[in-house]
C-alpha cells in the first residue's frame, strides 16, 4: 500500500482521465457514505437482537460492508494508483472470506432458523432490487446512528488527504521509491 502512495503517479491531475476518475471516486465516496447511513437507519444498535429485514437488509445481507467497500473504491480512484488497489486485494478477500461468514455464524448461533431463513431469502453480497421492503415509519435508534455518524467524521478526510497527496505526488523531487503504477 504504501509503495501505491509513494509510487509517482500515471494519471497526471488536471487531466480528462483525471478529471474522470475523480468524479467517480467522489461518487463512490458519497454513495458509500450514503449506503452506510441508510443501512444504520435499521440496524443501528439491533444487530444481535432480532434479523432486521427491512430497506437495505430487505436486498442485501451486508449493506454496512457494501457502504465501505465503495468508500474504499473511492480513495482507490481518487489515488489513481493501481499498485494502492492491488494492496487491498487482500484485506477485501479477509473480509469476504473471513469476517463476514464469521459474523453470519454467530448471528446463526445467535438467532437460529430465523436467521437461516433470512439468509436463505436474501443474498449476501449481490442487492436483488426487487425484493425490497420497508415500513412508512422506522424505530431510530439514535445512539446507532450517532455511532456511525463518529465513524464517517473520521472517513470525511480520506477523500481530501488522497487528493492532496495526488498533487504532491506529481511536484518535483517528491520521492518515489519506485515508479509503479
Amino acid at each position: 500500500l504504501m509503495l501505491g502512495l509513494l509510487s509517482a503517479p500515471r494519471i497526471l491531475e488536471g487531466t480528462l482521465a483525471a478529471w474522470a476518475l475523480n468524479a467517480a471516486g467522489w461518487t463512490f465516496f458519497t454513495a458509500g457514505i450514503a449506503i452506510r447511513l441508510w443501512a444504520t437507519l435499521y440496524i443501528g444498535g439491533r444487530k444481535a437482537k432480532g434479523v432486521v429485514e427491512l430497506g437495505p437488509y430487505s436486498i442485501c445481507r451486508n449493506p454496512l460492508y457494501w457502504g465501505t467497500l465503495l468508500v474504499i473504491a473511492s480513495q482507490v480512484l481518487l489515488l489513481k494508483s493501481g499498485i494502492f488497489a492491488a494492496g487491498l486485494v487482500i484485506p477485501i478477500l479477509i473480509y469476504m472470506l473471513g469476517v463476514v461468514p464469521a459474523e453470519e455464524a454467530y448471528l446463526t448461533e445467535k438467532l437460529g432458523d430465523e436467521y437461516l431463513s433470512y439468509c436463505s431469502r436474501v443474498p449476501r453480497w449481490w442487492p436483488r432490487f426487487s425484493q425490497y421492503t420497508s415500513p412508512d415509519v422506522i424505530d431510530l435508534n439514535v445512539r446507532g446512528l450517532r455511532a456511525e455518524c463518529v465513524r464517517i467524521l473520521g472517513w470525511i478526510w480520506l477523500p481530501f488527504l488522497v487528493q492532496t497527496l495526488c498533487l504532491l505526488r506529481m511536484q518535483p523531487g517528491w520521492y518515489t521509491p519506485l515508479n509503479l503504477w
